[in-house]
């Protein structure tokens, strides 16, 4: 499928900024951190350069960041899962502004999350538990949204497309002296590419609010977001349902306070509070609605916490961080079912955990021109008692412009509400005990000259305890639970990125991963998905993507992405069978043009964007 965009940006008259963001990140270490001497390998995505190529969600994004595997289900809003190094899809942790987003048990759907309010995105790749606690284990996407600036900035964005897409964006900025604040709002429809009953919808409104003093800052920020999707499909992929929907709601809000302690010490607190209302449903209540299954369920779920950081420079360089967490999980849900005639009891289910953590992380320089990362954590879980984690990297730069990084981590994510607890349609097994992981990767950085660089690292995951379904025969068991801690895998690769800055106006990048993932213990058995020497489901063995940008001139941008995925094995329930996905490639292509003219006080541009502009046929699930 091809679509095209059109956009009229208009910006407050300012002259664009050319300067370029400190290279310092916040993510991969307990305090900022340079980039090339971080414990974990990082990437960088920027939110005006994401909107300049037409790039208005998340999932979107990521795609040109090496290891990133995101798979679409279906349709624009269909469920989109991120499968970063070969990990599962509930072993990325997604923070906004600090604030965790998973579900509990470190579900996340990207779908519906877009960037109009974004600063950057930082990607750290790698297990990051001993920084994050659970669901951090093969990777940390942390959004960063605008904080504000002082004078005035206001942006409004309109759209339209192919399959009916239309989006619309307005966000202002401000600040006078030390207080700044920054809102936006946007809505992005889309009637999507079955025949009926598949629109997608989307909309979000955030805002952030902060006071910044010489020793003292104090940063609010709230974000709220809703998406629907329609979708026609039964268990077999035929589409016969006119009014079958999820829906979602998700608010996040956050106070984040930071301190200076004299000149050595600093002190950060995070008050963190975010919530998922999600409903499916499919009412039998209109023509071409399947006659034997109809449902709704509603679930809600929240996330709360408080994240206590201190951080002490110490002799010779060395920075120690000290730090406690707290955070209360708690998921409600409430359903019903109809198969044919026979009318299913109303299910209700209603648990909370709570985890209390502590850690440390030491960041030190024992010779010139090496950074060495030692870091441990321990939480301890009302359910399943206490976990240890720990990090240890070194960052050597053999010469100014050759880094050479290695590291060793583990890291877990805890069991999902329905894993532990009884339900009306399975039984946990409240024993059980988090998924973990052990990897190291080695990597290395090379400067060549002013405007190019390559990287390449080698990376090396082993999954144990997965949990597993099994399926009971309640009429003869009534005490043996559906999930255990049984099987486990291994995910090992290779990515290679090499970048291109400011040749005559010309940036060029390039990325290349290879995952293979392999079943070491297939556990039941009783799916089929898992078997003993077969990969790990849904993931390419092969990514690749190559994106140029050209400033022609002042006023005009001009540039094309190409993706590749190579091929992936999937499974075919209804009969019962591995399958083989063919791979494919993707290229858009992209526009953005400053116009000469004005209105009023503002400066126009228009955009274009054409996606999968060869009409690539493809799947990324079967």
């Amino acid at each position: 499928m091809a679509s095209c965009v059109l956009a009229l940006p208009v910006a407050s008259q300012e002259a664009r900024d050319t300067a370029r963001l400190s290279d310092v990140v916040i993510s991969a270490a307990a305090t900022p951190v340079d980039r090339g001497q971080a414990p974990a390998t990082t990437t960088v995505l920027l939110g005006r350069a994401l909107r300049e190529r037409g790039i208005t969600s998340l999932a979107d994004a990521l795609r040109t960041v090496p290891g990133v595997d995101v798979v679409r289900s279906g349709s624009f809003g269909s469920t989109t899962s991120l499968f970063v190094r070969g990990g599962e899809r509930d072993y990325v942790k997604v923070l906004i502004d600090g604030v965790s987003v998973n579900e509990p048990g470190g579900s996340i759907d990207a779908a519906h999350l877009g960037i109009a309010d974004v600063e950057r995105i930082e990607i750290v790749r790698g297990p990051s538990s001993v920084l994050f606690g659970s669901d951090a284990v093969s990777g940390v996407i942390h959004i960063i949204t605008n904080r504000g600036q002082r004078g005035l900035r206001a942006t409004a964005v309109a759209q339209s497309g192919s399959f009916g897409s239309r989006k619309g964006e307005l966000s202002v900025q401000g600040g006078n002296g030390g207080a700044i604040y920054a809102l936006s709002g946007a809505h992005r429809v889309s009637s999507g590419i079955l025949p009926f009953n598949n629109d997608h919808r989307t909309g979000s409104v955030s805002g952030s609010a902060g006071l910044v003093g010489v020793r003292a800052a104090l940063r609010l920020t709230g974000h709220r977001s809703a998406g629907r999707y329609e979708f026609p499909t039964d268990g077999a992929g035929v589409p016969v349902d006119s009014n079958q929907f999820t829906r979602e709601i998700r608010n996040v809000l956050g106070a984040e306070g930071t301190a200076t302690l004299g000149s050595l010490a600093d002190v950060r607190l995070l008050i963190s509070h975010s919530s998922l209302d999600r409903r499916s449903a499919n009412a039998p209540d209109s023509p071409g609605d399947s006659a034997d299954y109809y449902y709704q369920t509603d679930t809600r779920s929240h996330r709360r916490g408080a994240d206590l950081r201190a951080s002490v420079a110490l002799a010779r360089e060395a920075r120690l961080t000290l730090g406690a967490a707290y955070e209360r999980q708690r998921e409600v849900s409430d359903g019903t079912s109809t198969f044919g005639t026979f009318v299913l009891d109303p299910t209700h289910f209603n648990e909370s955990r709570d985890t209390r953590a502590a850690y440390g992380e030491l960041l030190a320089h024992p010779i010139e021109r090496m950074q060495l990362a030692i870091g441990g954590r321990i939480d301890d879980n009302s359910r399943f008692g206490a976990f240890h984690t720990g990090r240890l990297a070194a960052t050597a730069s053999l010469t100014s412009t050759t880094v050479l990084r290695a590291s060793w981590g583990s890291a877990f994510k805890e069991p999902a509400f329905t894993e532990v607890f009884p339900t009306s349609f399975s039984l946990g097994d409240p024993a059980l005990q988090p998924e973990r992981t052990r990897t190291w990767e080695a990597g290395l950085d090379q400067q060549l000259g002013e405007r190019l660089t390559i990287g390449a690292r080698y990376f090396d995951q082993r999954f144990r305890d997965l949990i597993q379904y099994r399926f009971v025969d309640r009429a003869q068991d009534l005490t043996t639970p559906n999930y255990a801690n049984v099987a486990a895998a291994t995910a090992r690769g290779v990515e290679v990125e090499a970048a291109l800055a400011s040749l005559a106006g010309l940036d060029l990048s390039a990325s290349l991963t290879r995952v293979r993932t392999e079943v070491t213990d297939e556990g039941f058995g009783a799916s089929g998905t898992l078997v003993v020497g077969g990969p790990l489901l849904r993931r390419a063995e092969w990514l690749g993507s190559l994106s140029a940008a050209l400033r022609a001139t002042s006023r005009l941008l001009v540039g094309a992405e190409s993706h590749y995925t190579g091929e992936r094995t999937d499974y075919d329930f209804a009969s019962s069978g591995f399958v083989r996905l063919d791979p494919f490639t993707t290229v858009s292509l992209f526009a953005d043009y400053h116009l000469p003219i004005r209105w009023s006080a503002f400066d126009l541009s228009a955009m274009g964007r054409v996606e999968n502009a060869f009409d690539a046929g493809y799947q990324s699930v079967f």
